[in-house]
C-alpha cells in the first residue's frame, strides 16, 4: 500500500467481478450476509453523498461503519472496532474532484435505465447508433490529428 509491504492478518475473500453499478439494496444485502461482523465496516469508494447514505443505512444493523477520508489511517484490531491512527488530509480532499472516470461511472451506471425510458426498441437502437457515431467520429478526429490515418 503506497509503496510499502503490509502484513495482512485478515481472512481474504475473493470476488470474481466488480460492478460499477451495484445498487444500494445489493450492497446492503452483501454486507448483511457477512454478519456477524466483529470489527468495523470501512467504506472507501464512491460519491460522498452516496457513501454517507449507505453508511447511515448500514448503521441500522451494524455498530461501526466508517466512511474513510483521503489520508486517514486505521489500525484494525481483530474482532474490535477500527482505531483511527491518522487523520484525513483536507488539503487533498479539496484537490480531488470529479474526473472523467466519475462521469464514465455515472454514464455506465445509468445508461441502461435511460435507454429503457425510450418508448420503442427502434428509438433505443437509434440512440445507441448515435452514441456509437459520436465515439467513431472522435476516434477519426484523433487519428487525423495525430497522423494515424
Amino acid at each position: 500500500i503506497s509503496g510499502r509491504d503490509i502484513a495482512v492478518r485478515a481472512q481474504i475473500r475473493r470476488m470474481d467481478s466488480y460492478s460499477a453499478h451495484a445498487d444500494r439494496t445489493e450492497l446492503l444485502d452483501w454486507v448483511k450476509a457477512r454478519r456477524p461482523i466483529g470489527g468495523s465496516v470501512l467504506l472507501s469508494h464512491g460519491e460522498q453523498a452516496s457513501v454517507e447514505a449507505l453508511r447511515k443505512d448500514l448503521l441500522a444493523d451494524l455498530p461501526d461503519v466508517i466512511a474513510l477520508e483521503i489520508g486517514e489511517g486505521y489500525e484494525l484490531p481483530k474482532g474490535s472496532p477500527a482505531k483511527r491512527i491518522a487523520t484525513g488530509r483536507t488539503d487533498l480532499q479539496a484537490i480531488v474532484g470529479r474526473d472523467w472516470q466519475n462521469a464514465y461511472a455515472d454514464l455506465a451506471a445509468n445508461l441502461k435505465r435511460e435507454l429503457q425510458r425510450i418508448d420503442s426498441v427502434e428509438k433505443r437502437a437509434e440512440a445507441i447508433a448515435q452514441m456509437r457515431a459520436v465515439l467513431d467520429q472522435y476516434a477519426d478526429f484523433r487519428a487525423k490529428k495525430h497522423g494515424d490515418a
